[in-house]
Order: C-alpha cells, then sequence, then structure tokens
C-alpha cells in the first residue's frame, strides 16, 4: 500500500538571522520536530533525521508555516503552540507538556518540571532533565527555560550559548500581553 503526501515528514530548513541553520519537520501540518543554531543546512537536516529515524523527507511547502512560526519565536514573539506531534515515551510528553506550562521570560527547575508533570521533584529531577535532553521541539517546547536546583543553567541540545541567549532574549523583552 502506497503511503498518502499526509503521512509523510516535511522538512523546511533555513538560515535565521543570528541563530544558524534553523529546521522543522512536520506531518498532517503538526509540528515533529525543531532544530536551531546548526552550521549549515545538512547539520539541520541530519538533526531533523535524528529526532524521526527511518522517515522520508519530501516537500518542504507543508512545513514552512512551521518555519516562519519559529522565526517569529526566535525574533521574540510570544504565543502558544498549536499542532504538535510529538514521539516518545509516555514520562517524556508528560515532561515536554508540563515544560510548556513555563511562561516566556521565566525560569523553573527540573524539579518544578517533574513535580508539575505529577512526579516527586527529589526523585525525578534528574529523570526530568533527560526527558528535556531528548526534546525534538526546541523552542516550542521551551526547555531553555529549565534550569538546576543550584541556579546554573544545565544543559541544552543545541549548546548552552544558545540557551543563554535565549534566556536572555525572553527576559530583557518580558512577557508580552
Amino acid at each position: 500500500m502506497a503511503e498518502s503526501t499526509a503521512d509523510l515528514d516535511h522538512i523546511a530548513i533555513d538560515n535565521v538571522d543570528g541563530w544558524g541553520w534553523c529546521g522543522v519537520a512536520a506531518r498532517s501540518g503538526r509540528l515533529m520536530a525543531s532544530t536551531i543554531g546548526q552550521s549549515s543546512a545538512a547539520a539541520a537536516s541530519a538533526a531533523l533525521q535524528a529526532s524521526l529515524p527511518g522517515r522520508r523527507e519530501i516537500d518542504a511547502q507543508p512545513a514552512r508555516p512551521w518555519l516562519n512560526l519559529l522565526r517569529e519565536r526566535l525574533a521574540g514573539a510570544a504565543g502558544s503552540t498549536p499542532g504538535l506531534d510529538l514521539e516518545g515515551t509516555d514520562f517524556q510528553k508528560q515532561i515536554w507538556r508540563a515544560c510548556q506550562l513555563i511562561p516566556k521570560g521565566e525560569t523553573r527547575t527540573y524539579g518544578w518540571v517533574a513535580r508539575s508533570a505529577g512526579y516527586p521533584a527529589r526523585q525525578y529531577a534528574r529523570a526530568a532533565g533527560a526527558a528535556l535532553g531528548s526534546n525534538p521541539a526546541l523552542v516550542f517546547v521551551p526547555c531553555h527555560r529549565v534550569i538546576s536546583a543550584n541556579g546554573d543553567v544545565g544543559g541544552y541540545a543545541a549548546g548552552i550559548d544558545l540557551k543563554r541567549r535565549l534566556l536572555e532574549m525572553e527576559s530583557e523583552q518580558g512577557v508580552e500581553a
């Protein structure tokens, strides 16, 4: 049976001013993965493909709205994120949903994220960090807003410098009404 176009992944990649090569992968209008700060289009494509093993890349046009939204977010625009279709374990998905509760311009700890997802903070803070480390939708699931309990920035898939830059941008802009 042939796959329908709606079942295939659509990947769009572009060099976003000041943020390096960025990209998104979508299926049926829903975001599946995003990447920022890559050194080349090939690196951005590889990062997206790593998030979606065994998938095929086709026409970028259906993913363009998500790339435009990513570009807006990197320029500081706030807003909700409609239509995520992230692949992960149930635990990872719970952690990613909890992370989306963190308001722009604010940070929370890994323990807070674990507790917000319904797990004891002390026992699950590291597991929450591991789940955020595998977040396939950078910026849209704002794991850059999660820091260590001691105030350290912690890790970030796109690198600590980009995490700091995102945090600085959001704190300077404050929360938009």
